[in-house]
């Protein structure tokens, strides 16, 4: 939440400012429109900059940026780091299974959606007359 309060702090003391020039210059609404106009355009850039980070894959650490969006990003950065060593965790898990089963002299065919074939070991090729290329169809 203290991020997220620095934004509000920023915009207040922005809001602030601009009263004060009002009173020299007047025009308050008018400034206080600047005000408004500068702050969603700073927030399109920063809109702007995520997406263009996140359409290379997040790959670098995050760029560095203060309050709220500092936060965004180390929050997305380490959602992808989880899921990366989620999915190496799982691709160790496949090919664990892979070697344990292609042992047994069992045929064994794993079916994916629609019941096509994902897998099958090397006792099932000749008791089901199964080839390389029956994987992917029904």
């Amino acid at each position: 939440m203290h991020f997220w309060n620095s934004d509000v702090l920023r915009l207040f003391i922005a809001v602030f400012l601009a009263a004060i020039v009002s009173i020299f210059i007047g025009h308050f609404l008018y400034l206080l429109l600047l005000v408004c106009i500068i702050y969603i355009l700073r927030q399109a850039l920063l809109l702007n900059q995520i997406e263009h980070w996140l359409r290379s894959g997040a790959k670098a650490s995050h760029p560095s940026h203060s309050g709220i969006w500092d936060e965004i990003y180390y929050h997305i950065f380490h959602i992808k780091k989880s899921n990366k060593k989620r999915k190496k965790q799982l691709g160790r898990i496949i090919k664990q299974f892979r070697k344990s089963t292609a042992a047994l002299p069992d045929a064994i065919v794993v079916l994916v959606e629609h019941d096509e074939i994902a897998w099958f070991n090397n006792a099932a090729k000749p008791i089901l007359g199964l080839k390389k290329r029956d994987k992917g169809h029904v």
